[in-house]
């Protein structure tokens, strides 16, 4: 699925270790082997502020849980700064403060640690080595001889780990003195990791524009004090080099880290189509290489038609249901068909100026299939069940009517809508949409003098209206709608910065949904949402930050993620990841799908997860709707409208 290669390093999580090994193709250097020092458990003061830790445990000489006994035997005590300690009294036997079991990641190799607290008693501490529950080792934390009661510390220097454990926990045991008692402040394990080094080169797997920024992202498991890269030509001769940035990790919601470090490339300013090798170097570790392609309109060409062949394999031929049904009901998404055929149509109109060329032709085709069903079904006397759905139907239609004025169907269609809606006085968006689309249609005078009744003011959801309401009114449209998605764009942007330049909301790059218990969808049609904002804000403001954003959202769903898959069936081929359809249903070429994508390693936990083999994919994740199909073919025709011409010399 992606490239990875490098000398011996460390394995930072199990997470991280199933990611890496169920991927082939790891090259590795030789006697080189990265160690790294990480907290495996921690308890301080003040995480005692309401009591016992969840899992932590006080037992007597026997090992049965203590009594609190009136906090006579054991409490947890306050201090005059809000901390507290958790304090053992023994009477007639000794107490122990037992830690939770601790699992060991498989690149733990050692553990350390210490105690601290104070009080006059008899006081060991240990550390007991597990496997599968039962203790296969202890390993005695040691007191310094000279030892002042009022700040006592035990030490643990450093234990190897046995073979066979999978888990560690701490015992303090305290042995009973006459009227003494022995307060735990601290305690804390850290765990040397150690493993080869190794170097993961992400990138996007369908090429990349000529005239577009062009990133790429590369993680490894060590910080790396030399990192470059360089771009050769098929006869290997050095076309371009630079320097990665700095390594640095990336934090999710709640300050969770991804695992590893990560560096970012960028050779944006080369802008010469063809094949390329692109190969990345860290410190002494071996190169890691990558195929990669830059062309002139490649993203067109290659990668958006196929994500309309899931509508037309989807279509539903029955047009004597009294409830519009356009596409298999399974895959909408949890939309409306007339949801999706606005996405649909509005996209075409969008790139109408387009829509002849090969890329274009199955958006356009698709686009005269929902428009035709829906005239027909409103000709069976349908038309919503409410004001909101009469408005959508009007502004399908109307945008239809821009697109195939020569259609009697739908202009038909279109006209009868839209003087519904006029004629009840719908206010809002979709309203003022249809009646300007109307006036752009027709150009009959009573659809713009409507519009300029019900003007709606400023919005992003589809500026288009607005600017033909621009175009023959004196309403000034450009200059506050540019100050308002540059607004928009410089929150959005400034919420991006990490080495893949993904988007985030709300502080995490998954958790849109926090307060849930299912598993969460990956989080692709929520950036193909944010991408829509994006490119529109690309057309008012020349800033290359706002260009980069949108380029690497679709990196990352064309492969510039920590799984290095491209996230859409049949787009890289072999590459294909796989695919979870909904339960009872049937997709017999599922190729075009647009998954849900990356998703969290769980609902309360902000790093990627995106199973590596069969047992691993989730619906969550490896599952698709016409609705992420939809985000994307919108993201796409909002970029196409972004200005771009070859270079110059390209030109001449």
């Amino acid at each position: 699925m992606y490239m990875k290669y490098g000398c011996f390093h460390i394995s930072l999580s199990m997470m991280a270790i199933a990611l890496w090994a169920a991927h082939p193709g790891i090259a590795r250097g030789q006697n080189d082997e990265h160690r790294e020092y990480l907290s495996v458990m921690e308890l301080g003061a003040s995480d005692l502020g309401s009591g016992l830790p969840e899992g932590w445990r006080i037992t007597d000489g026997s090992g049965a849980e203590a009594a609190e006994a009136n906090g006579n035997l054991w409490r947890v005590e306050p201090d005059s700064n809000g901390n507290a300690a958790i304090c053992l009294t023994p009477e007639a036997q000794p107490l122990s403060l037992v830690s939770p079991p601790v699992p060991m990641e498989e690149g733990c190799a050692a553990l350390s640690g210490v105690v601290i607290g104070n009080g006059d008693n008899e006081v060991s501490a240990s550390l007991q080595w597990l496997s599968k529950d039962e203790v296969v080792a202890t390993v005695p934390l040691r007191e310094p001889p000279v030892s002042d009661a009022r700040r006592r510390r035990f030490n643990l220097a450093e234990s190897p780990r046995p073979e066979t454990a999978d888990g560690a926990r701490l015992l303090v045991t305290a042995a009973p003195t006459e009227g003494a008692t022995f307060c735990c402040t601290a305690v804390r394990l850290t765990g040397m990791f150690a493993a080869p080094r190794e170097v993961s080169l992400f990138y996007n797997k369908i090429g990349y524009e000529q005239v577009a920024p062009k990133f790429f992202t590369v993680q490894a498991n060590f910080p790396a004090e030399r990192a470059v890269f360089s771009l050769t030509d098929p006869l290997g001769l050095r076309v371009f080099s630079g320097t990665l940035s700095p390594g640095k990790t990336v934090k999710g919601a709640n300050g969770v880290s991804w695992e590893g470090y990560y560096y970012q490339g960028n050779f944006s300013f080369f802008e010469e189509e063809g094949d390329y090798t692109l190969t990345v170097e860290l410190d002494q570790c071996e190169p890691v290489s990558a195929d990669i392609r830059v062309g002139f309109n490649l993203l067109w060409h290659e990668a958006f038609a196929l994500a309309l062949a899931p509508f037309r394999q989807l279509r539903v031929e029955n047009d004597d249901d009294d409830k519009l049904r356009l596409w298999r009901p399974a895959f909408l998404g949890g939309v409306s068909d007339a949801a999706l055929l606005w996405d649909i149509v509005r996209s075409c109109c969008i790139v109408r100026l387009h829509a002849q060329t090969d890329a274009f032709v199955p958006l356009r085709e698709e686009a005269l299939y929902g428009l035709e069903r829906m005239a027909r079904w409103l000709d069976n006397g349908n038309s919503g069940v409410n004001q909101d759905e009469q408005a959508l139907h009007a502004a399908i239609m109307a945008c239809g009517a821009r697109l195939f004025p020569k259609s009697g169907l739908v202009m038909a269609a279109a006209r009868r809508l839209t003087e519904t809606i006029m004629t009840s006085g719908q206010k809002g968006m979709l309203p003022f949409s249809a009646v300007m689309d109307m006036y752009e249609a027709t150009k009959e005078s009573r659809y713009l003098e409507h519009g300029r009744r019900i003007f709606p003011g400023i919005s992003t959801e589809y500026i288009d209206p607005l600017l033909i309401f621009e175009s023959y009114t004196d309403t000034m449209i450009t200059i506050p709608l540019s100050n308002h998605l540059g607004g928009l764009a410089d929150r959005i942007v400034g919420a991006a910065d990490n080495p893949f330049g993904l988007a985030m909301e709300n502080g995490g790059f998954f958790l849109w949904e926090t307060e849930t218990d299912d598993p969460l969808r990956g989080n692709n049609a929520r950036l193909l949402s944010i991408v829509e904002v994006m490119a529109q804000a690309c057309r008012y403001a020349a800033k290359p930050e706002y260009t980069t954003f949108v380029y690497n959202q679709f990196n990352w769903i064309m492969g510039n993620n920590p799984y290095g898959v491209c996230l859409i069936v049949g787009l890289c081929e072999p590459d294909a990841p796989f695919l979870v359809l909904p339960e009872n249903a049937t997709l017999e070429q599922p190729y075009g799908a647009v998954l849900h994508g990356v998703g969290p390693v769980a609902p309360d936990t902000d790093r990627p997860f995106f199973g590596a083999n069969k047992n691993e994919a989730a619906e969550s994740t490896h599952g698709f709707s016409l609705y992420n199909n939809a985000r994307y073919i919108s993201a796409m025709a909002h970029l196409k409208r972004i200005p771009v011409a070859p270079p110059l010399k390209q030109r001449l």
